[in-house]
C-alpha cells in the first residue's frame, strides 16, 4: 500500500526519516531543473501532497507530488518520478490511472513537462490519454515547458498569453 504524505506532514516526515528528504530532493532535481536545492524552501515542493512507495526511505521506487485547489476541479501534478531500477514496469502508468479514477469524469489533471524532457515523455502522456497544444511556455527563470491535460470529459485546449486553458465541450 502506498504511503500518503500530506503537505502539512512533510517536515515531520523528513525529521523522522532523513533519507526520505534525500531521495525526494533527488527526484525533484531530476524533474524540475530550476528547483531550489533546499527543497523545503521551494513552493513547488511544499504545496504538494506526496505519494511514495512503502519503504521509500530505504528503497525509493516512485514518488508522485500533486496539489488540488478544493474550489477547482483540477489536480496539478508537480512531480511524477520513477527511480531508474523500477522503470518500464508500468509504475507511472498505474499511478496516472489511479489519479484518473480519483478525479472522475468531472475532474481534470494537468502536468507541465519541461521542454528538455519532451522527447522522452510526450508519447507516454499521449498513451495515457493526455492532450496538449504542444506550445512551449517559458517560466520566469527561462525554463521552457509544455502543458498536458487529461479529463474524463471531452475538452478543447486554448493557448493564451498566460498559458494553456481548458474548455469543456
Amino acid at each position: 500500500m502506498n504511503m500518503f504524505i500530506q503537505k502539512s506532514e512533510l517536515l515531520d516526515w523528513f525529521s523522522e526519516t532523513p533519507n526520505a528528504k534525500k531521495y525526494l530532493s533527488f527526484a525533484y532535481q531530476e524533474t524540475i531543473s530550476d528547483i531550489n536545492k533546499e527543497i523545503i524552501k521551494d513552493w513547488r515542493v511544499t504545496q504538494n501532497n506526496h505519494i511514495v512507495n512503502p519503504g521509500f526511505a530505504h528503497d525509493p521506487q516512485y514518488v508522485l507530488g500533486f496539489n488540488q485547489d478544493p474550489n477547482q476541479p483540477i489536480l496539478i501534478i508537480g512531480l511524477l518520478y520513477v527511480f531508474s531500477h523500477c522503470r518500464n514496469k508500468g509504475v507511472a502508468r498505474n499511478m496516472l490511472s489511479e489519479l484518473q479514477k480519483s478525479v472522475g469524469k468531472n475532474g481534470v489533471i494537468q502536468i507541465a513537462v519541461e521542454s528538455k524532457s519532451m522527447h522522452k515523455l510526450s508519447k507516454f502522456y499521449d498513451r495515457c490519454g493526455f492532450q496538449t497544444t504542444g506550445v512551449e511556455h517559458v517560466n520566469a527563470k527561462g525554463i521552457g515547458y509544455v502543458d498536458y491535460f487529461w479529463s474524463g470529459k471531452q475538452f478543447k485546449l486554448h493557448n493564451t498569453p498566460t498559458g494553456t486553458e481548458i474548455e469543456p465541450c
